[in-house]
């Protein structure tokens, strides 16, 4: 079974740190890279995240990680790690995808509902 774990590593040039997913799958390690950054002020002196709002979103990540990979079910033990890896990544994108493109919708369908509410007044107006 596959655990999971944030990590801080590098630092950039910029002063920011990326967050990683450490995944470790049967005895070995890689690390899924995310959209995620740390400031100094986000970070304890032991590169520990300290920022609430990350901390949440990382969770968020390792959540969706945890739930591809009990999906898997035990096909996940003839896996490697670098199957393991992208396999991750893929459904990652794919469910941000899928999100992006929900959020849109309900974004129109808001502004529809709102326009379709006060079509009357402008009606009146005009």
């Amino acid at each position: 079974m596959a655990t999971f774990k944030e990590e801080i590593q590098n630092k950039r040039a910029d002063g920011t740190y990326n967050i990683r997913i450490r995944i470790t799958h049967n005895c070995k390690i890689r690390r899924l890279s995310t959209n995620l950054y740390a400031t100094s002020a986000d970070l304890t002196r032991n590169l520990k995240l300290k920022n609430h709002i990350l901390i949440d979103q990382v969770n968020a990540i390792i959540s969706q990680c945890r739930i591809i990979c009990n999906e898997l079910g035990f096909s996940i033990d003839s896996m490697s790690i670098d199957e393991l890896r992208n396999k991750l990544h893929d459904e990652l994108k794919l469910r941000l995808a899928v999100c992006v493109i929900w959020n849109t919708y309900i974004q129109f369908y808001a502004v529809y509902l709102i326009v379709s509410m006060h079509s009357d007044t402008y009606k009146v107006i005009a």
